[in-house]
């Protein structure tokens, strides 16, 4: 798989313009929406509010950790097919996303003290920061291209242990240097209350500076991810940053965060959480529509493949089937005539005129069927390839049926024509020598298999804006389960007395592929012991 084939997969291509005026519009909607909350939550403590729930603590963290651990497989396989840098290290950013819920979701319990929640505040911050730091660097990383498919194993894993590294070292010394760290808001009791400041109680320079500094590093990546070109996850995952953005501004004016009580950023938090997995699903839809197409269209190729498969293995056997025939069809004329050549050599002054008339004659019929049958493969052989082509134009009824009737001399004593009204004033759209072609073959089979003193019956009639032409014999008719390979080729009924009837077995399978080729159709009516009536329609003309 190509790596332009493989980044689509993700993403359906026609849908990356609607995708990205989509993904700016809702940013910037998210931006001037929360932006005015924002302020106004900042100005009067009229839009504040905060929600006890003291068990939903955990279900947050829980839907967090799982929420960023599918973001986290999903730009993993796009880096794996693609080789994105730029999705390498955001793949990070939601793999410290990841561990950062899981930690909080197992060790931070409901309830928490005032100072508790402060360490809680501040290992969160760092660790959200990490994560977005990281957004950043992808999006610059991007401009570095793809790295190869051979190069894309061991710097993930490299990269993996670098990141769970960096958290450890940044979590690592504020956990134990927890009891040393500057206070954070009125939680941390009143020994912080002098260093209050602005409209916020509680609230001080050093909250504020680390919820601004979190929610700009938050809105530098999503401005980044909107200017990345063929990473179809930056789309949904700009919007989703932004909710990022203020819910971390949040959570530092209105700190309420791992206590019972719910506010503004827990919601901000949960609606990021949603954005990410709307996204996640999204991807996987597209995906599976993509691969959904793809397998289909495999599907097709393949199928189209056995049936090429089965067109040469029948063109193999019925190379053998040719093969097989002629030896068989051949060896029988030359044997006679070598015969009655060595019989003409060795004895011609002992023949009267009669006898040399007479082997004359039969060595002419033997060199007529030789004839007959090369005349068969022959044709044949142009039905069946590619560059067979036939001169339709408007042709009469009434003289094709008249050149039919001619060139059946054969039969002509025995042959009645019937032809309608509407046929005698009809054309049809034909290559008279093909259909000429086809009457003789029908005429041949029906002198072939039918007593020498009944009649053979040319008919033409009009159906549905078709012309339809046949030709009837009284002869021993074929039953139905024979009717189905009649026009196959090669196909002969061996009946008792048949090794007397020369043949090849190609005159009717050459008249079914001629008239196909003219658009038509060709089938048989027989009953046992009452006869055949082969009939072929093709599409009629203008009248006469």
């Amino acid at each position: 798989m190509s790596e332009v084939d493989a980044s689509l997969i993700l993403i359906e291509p026609s849908a990356r313009p609607a995708w990205t005026r989509g993904a700016r519009l809702s940013c910037l909607v998210l931006l001037v929406g929360l932006g005015t909350w924002t302020a106004l939550l900042v100005a009067t403590s009229a839009f504040r509010f905060s929600i006890y729930l003291p068990r939903a603590r955990l279900p947050l963290e829980t839907l967090g950790a799982v929420v960023a651990t599918l973001t986290f497989a999903l730009v993993t396989v796009h880096y794996w097919l693609t080789g994105s840098r730029s999705g390498r290290l955001v793949a990070m950013a939601f793999l410290v996303l990841a561990v950062t819920h899981l930690v909080f979701g197992l060790f931070v319990t409901s309830g928490a003290s005032a100072a508790t929640s402060q360490e809680h505040i501040y290992l969160w911050c760092a660790a959200s920061m990490l994560a977005g730091v990281l957004i950043i660097l992808g999006v610059v990383d991007a401009r570095s291209g793809n790295l190869s498919e051979h190069d894309r194993g061991l710097p993930f894993v490299a990269a993996c242990m670098a990141t769970l590294l960096a958290w450890v070292v940044i979590e690592g010394p504020l956990w134990i240097f927890r009891n040393d760290l500057p206070g954070l808001s009125a939680v941390t009791g009143s020994a912080a209350a002098g260093r209050l400041i602005g409209p916020l109680p509680g609230l001080t320079t050093l909250d504020i500076a680390l919820g601004a500094f979190g929610a700009a590093i938050y809105l530098l990546a999503a401005w980044g991810c909107l200017q990345l070109e063929g990473q179809p996850w930056s789309k949904w995952l700009a919007p989703a940053l932004v909710l990022a953005a203020f819910s971390h501004l949040h959570f530092m004016f209105f700190p309420y965060i791992f206590q019972d009580r719910l506010s503004t950023g827990d919601f901000l938090g949960l609606a990021f959480f949603v954005a990410l997995l709307g996204g996640v699903i999204w991807d996987v839809r597209a995906a599976y529509a993509v691969e959904r197409e793809r397998s289909l269209q495999l599907q097709e190729a393949y199928e189209r493949e056995q049936a090429r498969v089965k067109e040469l293995e029948d063109l193999d056997r019925a190379k053998a089937e040719l093969f097989s025939l002629l030896t068989h069809e051949l060896a029988h004329p030359v044997a006679t005539l070598r015969g009655y050549i060595l019989a003409l050599s060795s004895r011609w002054d002992e023949m009267d005129n009669d006898t040399r008339f007479r082997v004359m004659d039969r060595m002419e019929s033997q060199s007529r069927r030789l004839r007959d049958l090369a005349e068969e493969v022959v044709s044949v052989s142009q039905l069946d390839s590619s560059g067979f082509f036939i001169a339709v134009r408007p042709e009469a009824v009434r003289d094709i049926i008249r050149d039919a009737s001619r060139a059946a001399a054969a039969v002509e004593e025995r042959l009645e024509i019937e032809m309608s009204p509407d046929a005698q004033a009809s054309s049809v759209l034909a290559d008279r020598a093909r259909l000429l072609q086809v009457f003789q073959n029908l005429h041949s089979n029906a002198q072939k298999y039918s007593s020498p003193d009944t009649v053979i019956r040319l008919g033409a009639g009009v159906n549905n804006g078709e012309v339809v032409f046949s030709v009837s014999d009284r002869g021993r008719g074929i039953s139905k389960e024979d009717v189905g390979r009649l026009f196959q080729r090669f196909s002969r009924l061996y009946r008792e007395g048949d090794s007397l009837v020369p043949g090849s077995g190609l005159g009717l399978y050459i008249c079914r592929r001629i008239v196909e080729r003219h658009g038509g159709r060709i089938w048989v009516e027989s009953e046992p012991g009452e006869g055949s009536t082969f009939s072929f329609a093709v599409p009629g003309g203008s009248d006469s």
